[in-house]
C-alpha cells in the first residue's frame, strides 16, 4: 500500500475511492483518525478490514468514519478500544444487538452514528441503544443525549426486568404448588372408580 513506513502517520482520509478492504496499516501505529467514506463498491460488495490492521488499529485509532461503505455488521469495531468517534451511517446494519455491543464494548466512545442504516427503522431503536451505551457516550445519530431520560430509561428498564423476574418466579412456585398437589394420594374415601 505504500504506508508500511508511515509510521508516524497520524490522520488518512481515503475517502470517495474503489477500496474493498482495509489493509496494510500495520507500520501505522501512531493512526490516531481514519477517514474511509463513501467508497466506490459494487451494490453487493462492502468494506471490509483485515484482521491485522484492526489489531493495530485497536491501541490507537480515536477516530473512525466509515459511511456510505455498504457494511452490514458493526461487530468488528468492538475491539478498537481507544475509539472515541464512529461514524458508520449510511450503511446496511440490521443488527440491533450489535450495534448495542459496539456501544458497551468501547468504553471511551463519546460519539457514534449508525443514521440510516435499516436497523434505525427497528421499534424502540435510540432508547434500546441509550440504556445499554456506556457512560460516556454524549452524541448519538447526531443527537445530543440527556443523560437524564437516558437515566429514566434505564430505571424503567431495570424495573420491568425485575417485574419479568417476580413473574417468572411466581408462575414457576404456582406450577410447583400444582404439581405437588397432583401427586398427594387419594384419601380412602377419594379412591379411583374404574
Amino acid at each position: 500500500t505504500g504506508l508500511e513506513n508511515a509510521r508516524g502517520l497520524r490522520k488518512l482520509f481515503l475517502d470517495g475511492n474503489r477500496i474493498s478492504t482495509i489493509s496494510g496499516l500495520e507500520g501505522c501505529k501512531m493512526l490516531e483518525e481514519l477517514n474511509v467514506d463513501n467508497q466506490k463498491l459494487p451494490e453487493n460488495t462492502e468494506l471490509t478490514f483485515a484482521p491485522s490492521t484492526i489489531a493495530t488499529l485497536s491501541g490507537n485509532l480515536t477516530t473512525l468514519s466509515v459511511t456510505g461503505c455498504n457494511i452490514s455488521s458493526a461487530s468488528v469495531f468492538c475491539s478498537l478500544s481507544e475509539l472515541q468517534s464512529l461514524n458508520c451511517s449510511h450503511n446496511k446494519i440490521k443488527s440491533a444487538k450489535e450495534i448495542v455491543e459496539v456501544l458497551r464494548e468501547l468504553k471511551e466512545l463519546k460519539k457514534a452514528n449508525f443514521g440510516a442504516n435499516p436497523v434505525c427503522k427497528t421499534t424502540k431503536y435510540r432508547e434500546t441503544m441509550l440504556v445499554n451505551c456506556n457512560n460516556r457516550l454524549s452524541t448519538l445519530d447526531g443527537k445530543e443525549i440527556d443523560h437524564r431520560q437516558r437515566d429514566a430509561l434505564i430505571r424503567f428498564a431495570q424495573h420491568r426486568m425485575n417485574k419479568k423476574k417476580h413473574m417468572k418466579a411466581q408462575r414457576e412456585e404456582n406450577n410447583s404448588n400444582y404439581s405437588q398437589h397432583n401427586r398427594q394420594p387419594l384419601a380412602q374415601n377419594q379412591q379411583r372408580r374404574y
